[in-house]
């Protein structure tokens, strides 16, 4: 499994998209516990919420933590790039 900051461009897709869902979600006083997985698997924490085989991107990281959406969670595991 390819480690998310591991050997990466500073101008990879994958970093620029949760950055900018950080920034934003900043402006609102959103808050927003994001836990990427590496040496240590986070299998057991990620099996008791919604599993999300989905490529990471701005909106998405964002839908999951605005308010009163079906998804909403005050945490989300990233383990690879999904």
């Amino acid at each position: 499994m390819e480690r998310l900051f591991e050997k990466r461009d500073l101008s990879d897709p994958v970093i620029t998209s949760l950055v900018l869902a950080c920034m934003n979600m900043a402006k609102t006083s959103t808050g927003a516990l994001i836990v990427i997985e590496q040496e240590i698997k986070l299998g057991q924490y990620a099996e008791t919420g919604e599993v999300l085989d989905a490529d990471i991107s701005t909106r998405l990281i964002e839908n999951i933590f605005f308010k009163n959406t079906p998804l909403h969670d005050g945490a989300m595991i990233i383990s690879g790039n999904k």
